[in-house]
């Protein structure tokens, strides 16, 4: 279970987002946090395309945030962002990235109720893609385990 304070941070996401109609999903830990898996996340993971990367730095420009940098996979670039002590991990997949064409072209989100809002967040499926196509395979058999007791 998630405390209230990554609540009321992923709220501050959702709420930026959606005035701006972005494409996003949440996804790694907070994500299988919010789908019942024990985990502890110490951050939030927003993916968004590539061409709506220009607006998130404009709407996160009043907090705390880094500097834009291309992931080590070349599939995306990131920038974090601090709201409340909570760390905001932004990547914007290109279009060629395993994320945009796992989620945004395939079938892999769903969307889950928290509090008064529906966020777009990856299947749990599509998690365990992602924690494979990052070489987390212990990750990967967590998920897949979590799956099997449902």
């Amino acid at each position: 279970m998630l405390d209230q304070n990554f609540l009321n941070v992923l709220n501050i996401v959702y709420s930026n987002f959606e005035g701006p109609n972005i494409d996003w999903f949440l996804f790694g830990s907070t994500n299988l946090a919010l789908k019942g898996m024990e985990v502890v996340p110490s951050d939030l993971d927003i993916c968004i395309k590539m061409c709506d990367l220009e607006i998130a730095l404009a709407i996160f420009s009043d907090y705390s945030r880094s500097d834009v940098w291309e992931l080590k996979n070349r599939e995306a670039l990131a920038f974090e962002v601090i709201i409340n002590d909570v760390k905001v991990h932004i990547c914007a997949d290109y279009e060629c990235g395993f994320y945009y064409k796992i989620a945004f072209l395939g079938d892999n989100i769903e969307f889950i109720k928290v509090g008064d809002y529906t966020i777009p967040s990856l299947k749990l499926q599509a998690e365990i893609e992602g924690y494979k196509h990052l070489g987390r395979n212990k990750k990967a058999a967590a998920i897949k385990e979590f799956i099997k007791r449902a």
